[in-house]
């Protein structure tokens, strides 16, 4: 009577994921760098900021439940000094399910200067850039930088009524601070739906020359899954093999697989 050929969806497009080991860069993330509470003191020289330079930068922060928010803060470093600026302008979504997204700011931020240091005729600042919201609820924050030069973060802040929310909870950065590794990720190139072609070349793949790496995809909500596929390029040429195994596994919070 009927027959229908649908298209099995892809639940990891366009997910954030996390790698390990990860590839080095030059003012690296931890992993929870932005919220754990703890301020540079002198800017990217004492190990507390994450950084990049001359991208537009976006920052996911998953709350944990669904809450009212009705502030937006960052902790950076600025003034020129080593051509590090302050953002120029930062926009701001926000989502109950990490799928549909409702734009809730876009402009710069309120800057509080906490300290200023002239250096070789430029300033070394740090500051709090704030913005308030119309109370919007959501359990997940998009945060994009634009800016000039080198951005620096050291801490992100998502408040209700003088409640940082944010406090040690999980984030995605897009792209991840720069790598000079070979083949190194940028943090969205393993789940875009790009892969590479016959006679492409490697420039769209992430590379490993030892190790065991894992790929760990968040899917944002609880979801049902069926099938794992990978796009792995292989056969020996420039010493490139297809894995001898894959092992996948799941979990529900990230801890019990």
């Amino acid at each position: 009577d009927e027959l229908q050929v649908q298209r099995a969806e892809n639940l990891a497009a366009r997910k954030p994921y996390e790698l390990r080991p990860s590839f080095a860069a030059q003012y690296p993330d931890d992993g929870g760098e932005l919220t754990d509470g703890v301020l540079t003191q002198t800017g990217f020289g004492d190990g507390k900021t994450v950084g990049w330079f001359g991208q537009r930068v976006g920052v996911m922060l998953d709350l944990g439940d669904v809450r009212e928010l009705d502030t937006l803060a960052a902790f950076v470093q600025g003034g020129g000094y080593a051509a590090v600026y302050a953002p120029d302008l930062i926009r701001a979504w926000t989502s109950t399910d990490g799928e549909d997204w409702q734009l809730v700011m876009v402009g710069p931020l309120e800057k509080e200067v906490i300290s200023a240091t002239p250096v070789g005729g430029e300033q070394n600042e740090l500051c709090w850039l704030r913005a308030k919201v119309e109370a919007k609820a959501g359990r997940f924050v998009r945060l994009q930088f634009d800016g000039q030069g080198w951005l620096m973060l050291s801490e992100l802040q998502v408040l209700a009524g003088g409640e940082n929310l944010a406090a040690g909870c999980k984030y995605h950065l897009q792209p991840m601070p720069r790598s000079e590794e070979k083949y190194a990720d940028d943090g969205a190139r393993l789940t875009d739906g790009d892969y590479c072609r016959p006679g492409e070349g490697w420039g769209k793949a992430v590379g490993w020359s030892s190790a065991d790496p894992e790929i760990i995809v968040d899917l944002l909500q609880p979801t049902q899954v069926s099938t794992v596929r990978l796009h792995c390029l292989g056969g020996g040429q420039a010493g490139i093999y297809f894995p001898r195994s894959v092992t996948a596994a799941t979990s529900i919070d990230g801890l019990t697989w």
